[in-house]
């Protein structure tokens, strides 16, 4: 599941429609809502679009998340890399669903903060998530990599 957090939900809300895309879910908190597309509308992992309020809270984490982050290994999320089929077709999708800029290769959907890399299906997969980079708090640390269920942790 890939979630992209927004400061306007109800402009989200019109680019999903306006793109005919299904919805089929609406998470609903206290302070935060979230939109879930179709996957078959998008392609690649299950998408939800939230808005928080404030934007640095994350109701869904539970009442005392902040309790429990820890920075010592790593400090934030970067990008995440999803398989596709056709890398580009996917990327100008997801860029007409939920927002971001294409970048010059067209295959990579830039954000504020991070990114959403397509690649080619490999290792007979199939379409979805296969990497996720996190920001290494030792330097020392950037270019290790861990797999995880299939799923590849860089450190950049």
């Amino acid at each position: 599941m890939v979630l992209v957090q927004t400061d306007d939900l109800d402009e989200a809300r019109a680019r999903i429609e306006r793109t005919g895309t299904r919805l089929v879910y609406t998470a609903q908190g206290a302070a935060i809502c979230g939109l879930h597309v179709h996957p078959r509308d998008i392609g690649g992992a299950i998408v939800s679009i939230d808005q928080a309020e404030p934007a640095e809270d994350w109701e869904w984490a539970g009442p005392s998340w902040r309790d429990h982050v820890r920075t010592d290994t790593v400090t934030t999320m970067a990008a995440v890399e999803i398989q596709a089929d056709d890398p580009a077709a996917m990327a100008a999708r997801w860029a007409d669903v939920i927002g971001g800029t294409v970048d010059g290769s067209g295959t990579c959907l830039r954000f504020e903060r991070g990114e959403v890399r397509f690649v080619p299906v490999a290792g007979g997969r199939g379409e979805g998530v296969s990497g996720v980079d996190v920001v290494a708090a030792d330097p020392a640390r950037r270019g290790e990599s861990v797999e995880v269920c299939g799923t590849r942790f860089r450190f950049v």
